[in-house]
């Protein structure tokens, strides 16, 4: 450290004090996960009875992060980190954990990955598969997004179209006023030739609106305030909405489809209620149920509709029906799951990125497992 740190009128050097917290203060050269920590790292102490499934890129690799719900984000969260998110890939390193311990699992929470739903009930058999309410919203958005870029590709088709039609307009008045000029020359029986022009060319505007504004304007400027929801739209917002339903009737019907499901999977009230306290099991059943029934309605809704998104989101939904609807049993997300993640992104941010990617998953093993 003297012959590294002699005239040196700064301080301490950073690079030599990272290495040797990495070589001698951290214990990361004894730990007996180095050798493969950028393929897997196990912590099968940190098993729980309410798991989460996720996924995060570190490195240019995709990893799959399974944690403990019961840890609440804190010391004990990781259970493990593998590489890549293949099922095959990942049972390989997670059925190493004795499988009295796996089979003890009660629920797992994830996304829609079918991947990860081959890896939970095949490490995990006893346990409820839950898909998280944030991750089926967000697949709701982006099909009803399909629909609003429809209207949009549609009305782009419509300005070319107007927009050919007014070149045509331009061409065929340049043709007659060239025509004009041959019959009649510049000074005809003493007086000067022409009369007024009765049109003359102009820049090319767009059919508008209602309001006054072109429809691609109008457009974007309505599309923050169809991905929020109707109770908080303003009494500005209600009016413009009112006016894009009036010219596209076809969005507004997917819009209608959107928030009833969205309603009868969860609404405001339902949250007030269970927000300090859940629900006996028996509630839980009775309520699972009546949502069945009222998905069923929506499935008969969404055939009888024209709009193609909904219809794909319909046949995502059956497919995974009973685990969308275990949630009114377990009331579980994988909220937890991204916290996790969010957290070792802010930690990644705060060393300013990744030089040593097993030195860092050591550094959030010592934090989070």
């Amino acid at each position: 450290m003297t012959s590294r740190s002699v005239g040196r009128s700064h301080g301490i050097d950073g690079d030599y004090l990272g290495q040797v917290y990495k070589d001698h203060l951290s214990g990361y050269e004894h730990w007996d996960q180095k050798a493969h920590a950028k393929e897997w790292i196990l912590t099968a102490k940190n098993m729980g009875r309410h798991l989460s499934i996720d996924e995060s890129m570190y490195c240019g690799r995709l990893y799959t992060f399974v944690s403990n719900k019961d840890a609440h984000g804190g010391q004990g969260t990781v259970i493990a980190i593998i590489a890549g998110v293949k099922a095959a890939t990942v049972l390989r390193w997670l059925l190493e954990i004795p499988e009295e311990e796996r089979r003890g699992v009660l629920d797992v929470s994830m996304d829609f990955s079918d991947s990860m739903k081959l890896i939970a009930q095949t490490a995990f058999p006893n346990a409820r598969i839950s898909l998280d309410r944030f991750h089926v919203f967000q697949d709701l958005n982006r099909y009803f997004m399909k629909a609003f870029s429809g209207v949009r590709d549609k009305v782009l088709v419509a300005i070319k179209h107007e927009k050919a039609a007014y070149d045509r307009k331009v061409e065929r008045c340049a043709k007659n006023r060239k025509a004009y000029r041959v019959r009649h020359p510049k000074r005809y029986k003493g007086r000067k030739r022409g009369r007024k022009a009765k049109w003359r060319k102009k820049d090319f505007k767009p059919s508008t609106m209602k309001n006054g504004e072109s429809k691609m304007d109008f457009l974007r400027r309505s599309f923050y305030t169809l991905r929020t929801c109707p109770d908080k739209w303003s009494d500005e917002q209600w009016e413009r909405m009112d006016i894009l339903f009036d010219e596209f009737p076809e969005l507004k019907e997917a819009f209608d489809l959107k928030e009833e499901f969205r309603k009868l999977y969860w609404s405001k009230r339902d949250k007030e209620e269970y927000k300090d306290s859940l629900p006996a099991m028996e509630e839980r059943n009775a309520l699972k149920e009546t949502v069945r029934e009222n998905l069923h309605v929506w499935f008969d809704h969404v055939k009888k509709s024209k709009s193609p998104g909904m219809k794909t989101f319909m046949r995502t939904i059956k497919e995974r029906e009973e685990d969308l609807l275990n949630y009114y049993e377990t009331f579980v997300t994988n909220a937890s799951a991204e916290s996790l993640s969010s957290g070792i992104k802010g930690f990644r941010a705060e060393l300013h990125g990744i030089s040593n990617l097993p030195l860092f998953f050591y550094r959030v093993r010592k934090i989070y497992g």
